[in-house]
């Protein structure tokens, strides 16, 4: 491994922060493309979630999402659970 000085320590991170902030901008395009026409499901005010639920996010700009509920998979595609799933991640 080479040694490094300030000026190129500097100059890398500058470059990884610039990365990571542009990826950190990409979901909010896609939340704002997906909720011009996101129809919302109801939900009961008395649901209740009494077992695990597991949220496996395989493509973001896709929005295909897989739901693993006890024994069962369920894949949706939904670009704006697909955002938000992966804003929590980072």
């Amino acid at each position: 491994m080479e040694p490094t000085n300030r000026r190129d320590f500097l100059k890398h991170a500058a470059v990884a922060a610039a990365v990571a902030g542009t990826a950190a901008a990409a979901p909010l395009s896609f939340t704002e493309a997906a909720g011009a026409d996101d129809t919302r499901p109801l939900v009961p005010a008395s649901a209740r979630v009494n077992e695990h639920v597991v949220a496996h996010l395989r493509d973001v700009q896709t929005g295909e999402v897989a739901i693993y509920v006890r024994d069962r998979e369920i894949t949706v595609k939904d670009r704006r659970l697909a955002a938000l799933l992966y804003k929590a991640s980072r």
